[in-house]
């Protein structure tokens, strides 16, 4: 498991993000790999949570638009991941 923190559009997001999927992360029945996950406005107001289940779900087009970003570069990162470790096979 490891703890993300990042900043998005000039929101900060941070988040666990743990090595294989749990029926508790984001992504419904199959689950996700995220666990927690908050973004803060840049004053601090919570605008999303994320604790095993949605207790403030994200309501603005922005807001969605972070997690989607944050998801999205959190599944880049996993294929680059799996791209090198292929690579150092093929060695």
């Amino acid at each position: 498991m490891t703890d993300r923190r990042t900043k998005i559009k000039g929101y900060n997001v941070s988040a666990k993000v743990h090595d294989t999927p749990s029926k508790f992360g984001m992504g419904g029945s199959k689950g996700g790999r995220i666990s927690k996950l908050t973004i803060r406005t840049p004053g601090g107001k919570i605008v999303a949570n994320y604790d095993r289940g949605w207790d403030v779900k994200p309501s603005k087009g922005v807001h969605r638009e972070v997690l989607g970003t944050f998801v999205t570069n959190l599944r880049k990162e996993e294929r680059d991941k799996a791209k090198k470790k292929k690579k150092r096979k093929k060695k």
